[in-house]
């Protein structure tokens, strides 16, 4: 996509929660506000992306919306590292873990354990990173998502050829 995609997405996604919470419709605007977030974070605005996640999580809490809070809690962290925040971002992608888990979103555990895994090489805390990345494509199979199993075996066989995994 590109750049001038994102700002369509974005003036289309507000406008879906300005016209939401104009109809005092929670959870479209909650959706909109999130959706405007994606298309911030796809776009690499980043600043615009946290205040727009952190914004859409206590809406998805109150209204008990776990894709959207587990969603914004992972981009959340997906910011911190890409702002070389690791600690934090694995913290961050623990949380959605524990989000999905709990919801029993075998895609959503298993993107939060890629990107564990994924933050964890990048710590140089190769078997650890290892263990996590072989759980996430369990999950991934669990699901039967070949996409999603594909893209972690990638991210895998990537980080055993730079010798980043153990």
């Amino acid at each position: 996509m590109h750049r001038a995609d994102y700002a369509a997405a974005v003036e289309h996604f507000a406008e879906c929660e300005r016209l939401a919470a104009e109809d005092q419709d929670p959870y479209g605007a909650m959706l909109g506000v999130f959706n405007t977030a994606y298309a911030h974070l796809w776009a690499e605005n980043f600043d615009e992306a946290r205040v727009l996640f952190e914004k859409a999580l206590p809406m998805g809490e109150a209204l008990g919306a776990a894709d959207v809070i587990g969603g914004s809690i992972n981009a959340l962290a997906l910011i911190l590292q890409a702002d070389g925040e690791l600690e934090p971002a694995l913290d961050r992608f623990r949380q959605s873990a524990a989000v999905a888990e709990q919801n029993n979103n075998l895609i959503g555990l298993a993107e939060a354990r890629g990107n564990i895994a994924q933050t964890l090489a990048a710590l140089n805390r190769p078997a650890e990173a290892r263990s996590v990345f072989l759980a996430a494509l369990e999950a991934a199979e669990q699901l039967g998502d070949r996409r999603l199993q594909a893209d972690l075996q990638s991210d895998l066989d990537a980080l055993l050829d730079a010798g980043t995994v153990a």
